[in-house]
C-alpha cells in the first residue's frame, strides 16, 4: 500500500522527477533518434527546440554488459544553432564545441555498461 518501499526509492524517485521539471521543456519537445537502437551498441535519443533556451538534449542509454567510448555524430541543424555550441554534461562541466558546416557535432560520449549519460546544448 506504499509507493515507496525504502527511503532510498523516495530518493531516487525524488531526483528524477526534479530532474524531469527543471528540463521539462526540452523534454517535451521534439525527439531525434541519431540511429536506429540494435541492443549492441550505445542508443541515442536527440531532443531538440529552437525556441527555448535549451536548444537540445542528447540522452545516450548503454544496453550492452561492457563500457563503451565512441564519437557520436548529431545532427543539430533543428536546434537552430551555427558554428559553436556550449555542451553541459550531467556532471555541470561546459565545454564549447565547433559544429561542421552541415551543423552537425561529433560528441565524445562515454557510457558505463547498462548507464546513462546525457548532455544539455546551449548556444
Amino acid at each position: 500500500k506504499r509507493l515507496y518501499d525504502r527511503p532510498e526509492t523516495k530518493q531516487m524517485v525524488k531526483k528524477w522527477i526534479d530532474w524531469f521539471k527543471k528540463y521539462r521543456d526540452i523534454l517535451t519537445s521534439e525527439i531525434i533518434h541519431v540511429g536506429r537502437p540494435t541492443g549492441r551498441d550505445l542508443d541515442c535519443m536527440l531532443h531538440v527546440n529552437p525556441f527555448i533556451e535549451h536548444k537540445g538534449m542528447v540522452v545516450v542509454f548503454n544496453p550492452t554488459d561492457r563500457d563503451i567510448t565512441k564519437n557520436m555524430r548529431l545532427p543539430l541543424y533543428y536546434t537552430g544553432l551555427q558554428n559553436k555550441v556550449t555542451v553541459m554534461s550531467a556532471s555541470g562541466e561546459k565545454t564549447v564545441l565547433a559544429l561542421d558546416k552541415d551543423g552537425n557535432l561529433e560528441l565524445p560520449v562515454s557510457v558505463k555498461a547498462q548507464g546513462t549519460v546525457w548532455f544539455l546544448i546551449e548556444k
